[in-house]
């Protein structure tokens, strides 16, 4: 007898023997936990995001509505993923890619900013501006953090270093301090540079992410 698909979706295989079904085996792909986060931080900065993926299921429009994707695109061939930067490009827009495949190399290789997981394909790896070694995505939401806070890190460091020489360089060309007084003051300002810069060493730790795949056995 000839077991009927079950309804619960996910990709399906029948184990059997020569007597018949014995059970259905179902590969069935979950979320990851830190994926809602990268979105949310994403969105939090203004950014619109979009879901390219070469799969033709409706699991891609399923993904894309439990994380609160702003678009999702399924069935894309890697030029047809090239296509929708080349829009985006002509719309003015900044893209930052992150792709783990090979059909995802030639969109990797065009975006203004790429990054590819640790378990990407070398081909993607060596097309891509960054790499998540670690293959969490929280790393990616650590990053947006940091860049933000380096930024603001240089622009503390430059103003202290544009106010204290504007400053002291008239009192020092008027002879109103010594040259022993100007190298204390100069190595005081150092090294109030290096240690706001030394802030950016303060990250919080993050725990890894759970597996993102599932097994489960059903009776035929």
């Amino acid at each position: 007898a000839t077991a009927d698909l079950p309804d619960e979706p996910g990709q399906w295989l029948l184990l059997g023997d020569t007597e018949g079904a014995l059970a259905w085996l179902v590969l069935d792909d979950r979320l990851r936990t830190d994926a809602a986060a990268l979105v949310a931080a994403c969105k939090a900065r203004g950014w619109r995001t979009l879901l390219l993926s070469g799969d033709s299921s409706p699991m891609v429009a399923s993904v894309a509505a439990e994380l609160n994707i702003d678009e999702a695109r399924a069935g894309l061939r890697p030029d047809d993923k090239l296509r929708v930067l080349q829009d985006l490009h002509a719309q003015g827009r900044k893209v930052l890619m992150l792709g783990d495949g090979v059909n995802d190399v030639p969109v990797l290789a065009a975006a203004d900013i790429s990054v590819a997981m640790g378990s990407a394909t070398d081909l993607a790896k060596t097309s891509a501006d960054a790499v998540l070694l670690s293959n969490r995505l929280d790393a990616l939401v650590q990053a947006f953090s940091l860049a933000r806070r380096t930024r603001r890190v240089i622009i503390e460091n430059l103003l202290w270093a544009g106010l204290y020489n504007g400053l002291m360089l008239p009192f020092a060309a008027l002879g109103w301090i010594t040259p022993i007084w100007a190298a204390i003051g100069m190595s005081i300002s150092s090294l109030t540079v290096v240690l706001n810069a030394l802030r950016l060493t303060r990250m919080p730790r993050q725990t890894p992410a759970p597996p993102t795949s599932d097994l489960r056995l059903l009776p035929a």
